[in-house]
């Protein structure tokens, strides 16, 4: 990442106060992507000018040009090979089931703290109200997107699965209206279909709920709800411990809200399983 090794060769040059920034923002360069300069500087404790200057230091016109250059940086993506590699280098030799394990307690330990109940629970509120939810996602989010509509079925709830790409996407797609929902998943890379699901949605006036990896993403720049789903380090292949336990959390929401109608969509449904289980 050219622009972290730019700061990084900054370190011990600059004063106390940019000092300060560079920290920040070598510690926390997603957050920092989405921070406006105001918030930037009330985070450090530092005054607006001297983000500037510290912008200007490393080359920048403005504050705006560093900070795209920053998302830019955070949304290259480490293709599959080189997780591979990465993955297959790292190894786990001994006590493999417990290094795996551990992993994954440390990724849900790290980001819990930004899971906020009551984003959860407006969420879960507005799946409730949606005529029909609209679920997408393509690639290894299609895994949360077939845990979601299965939970969803069993409680009555309406959905529509945009899991393939292309035109049987957009077949399903334009059936969206004002008084559904679209719930988009995605990790660090947006697929085109997917951006053009947030931005048909929003047109038609629908609610859109954003579960993505990275801030700087456009599913969760677009959406007008999100949810983050950290999964673990971005250099290598990671298990969906953490999204799939957000997901059940959010399940766990929206079944509080429909308790009865769940218990009767579901009892009609193991009926009719009943049924193939007759001789």
């Amino acid at each position: 990442m050219e622009l972290e090794e730019r700061m990084k060769r900054m370190d011990g040059t600059l004063s106390l106060s940019q000092e300060k920034l560079l920290h920040f923002v070598l510690e926390n360069k997603e957050q920092t992507a989405v921070m406006t300069v105001r918030e930037l500087a009330d985070a450090c404790q530092v005054s607006i000018a001297t983000v500037s200057r510290f912008a200007k230091q490393l080359g920048f016109g403005s504050y705006g040009q560093f900070q795209g250059v920053l998302q830019r940086d955070m949304l290259k993506r480490i293709d599959t090979v080189e997780k591979i590699r990465n993955t297959a280098a790292a190894g786990d030799g001994g006590g493999f089931v417990h290094n795996a394990l551990a992993r994954d307690r440390t990724t849900m330990e790290m980001e819990e703290a930004g899971l906020k109940e009551e984003a959860v629970g407006e969420i879960a509120a507005r799946i409730c109200r949606a005529s029909c939810v609209y679920l997408a996602g393509l690639g290894s989010s299609r895994a949360l997107v077939d845990f979601l509509n299965y939970r969803f079925c069993w409680m009555g709830i309406p959905t529509r699965k945009l899991t393939a790409g292309g035109n049987e996407f957009m077949e399903q797609l334009v059936f969206l209206s004002e008084k559904d929902l679209l719930i988009s998943v995605g990790f660090r890379k947006t697929y085109r279909e997917i951006g053009i699901a947030v931005d048909y949605a929003k047109e038609a006036g629908a609610c859109t709920v954003g579960i993505a990896e990275s801030p700087t993403s456009e599913i969760m720049k677009k959406s007008s709800l999100v949810l983050p789903i950290k999964r673990g380090p971005e250099g290598e292949w990671n298990s969906l411990a953490y999204p799939m336990s957000v997901c059940n959390i959010l399940v766990r929401q929206v079944l509080e809200r429909r308790k009865e109608r769940a218990i009767r969509t579901a009892e009609k449904l193991q009926q009719l399983n009943g049924l193939l289980n007759e001789a």
